[in-house]
């Protein structure tokens, strides 16, 4: 019996972990160098057989197959290379589990959550407004389609599969549940650093906040629920709220008279 006992020592789960934790650094560079090659690609090909006059579209357009090969490559990477049952995919995906949409409390939660992550993008439209900061740029309808299919359709979908339905499972073992949510949420609002670029220092700062505060919320929200399909769904109203602020503040607000 003991020596039963000793066959399974300590160590074991550690090298494990450390191979799960591994397996996150070799997708995510992976993921990373997909997504920005084909960007450079699409580009580069919308820019040679667009028109000058269409010379606005070639960046959406690049944006858009960026967040396309990234969700192909998220779904057959993970698919083919990793064990659903390590990675936690059967117990905290729960893709088949139906969702709930008559829930009261769910959709409480719901309606604060919209409200409270849109009203300081509503704050920082009003304030730049007020300091003439703001200059709304002339973009074109289909400029404006593209943008929500890959904000609203395409990130949602890729960034829920990754890094609460993959990530968070693997942190959550190897480092408890509060700092595998800290650390999926700190990560979740990397990639959006490019983005904040474009505010001054301290609202950059107070953005970067902001997006680390909603990976907090739909990780719990996972916790709470046990589908990802509602974070998908949360993340996916959420940019599309943010997204009509956005057409709202910048085509009536700020158009020229």
């Amino acid at each position: 019996m003991l020596n039963r006992i000793k066959v399974i020592p300590t160590p074991r789960v550690r090298t494990e972990n450390s191979g799960r934790l591994r397996d996150i650094l070799i997708f995510l560079l992976l993921w990373y160098a997909v997504r920005y090659a084909t960007h450079i690609a699409s580009y580069r090909a919308s820019a040679f057989l667009l028109t000058s006059a269409q010379a606005s579209l070639h960046l959406q357009i690049a944006f858009l197959i960026r967040s396309l090969a990234g969700l192909i490559f998220s779904v057959w990477y993970l698919k083919r290379f990793c064990s659903r049952k390590n990675a936690g995919f059967s117990e905290r995906l729960s893709l088949g589990q139906p969702m709930d949409m008559t829930n009261p409390v769910f959709l409480a939660h719901m309606i604060i959550f919209l409200f409270v992550f849109t009203l300081p993008n509503i704050t920082y439209y009003t304030l730049a407004a007020r300091a003439s900061q703001f200059i709304a740029p002339d973009v074109a309808l289909s400029s404006y389609i593209l943008t929500a299919m890959r904000v609203v359709i395409l990130s949602p979908i890729v960034e829920e599969l990754i890094w609460r339905g993959f990530a968070y499972p693997i942190f959550k073992q190897r480092f408890g549940l509060s700092m595998g949510i800290i650390l999926t949420s700190f990560l979740f609002a990397i990639p959006h650093l490019p983005a904040l670029w474009q505010y001054p220092s301290l609202w950059a700062l107070a953005a970067f906040g902001y997006m680390f505060l909603i990976g907090v919320f739909l990780n719990i929200v996972l916790e709470r629920e046990g589908n990802l399909k509602w974070c998908i769904l949360l993340h996916s109203l959420l940019n599309l709220s943010l997204f009509l602020v956005d057409i709202i503040f910048k085509e009536l607000l700020y158009a020229a008279p």
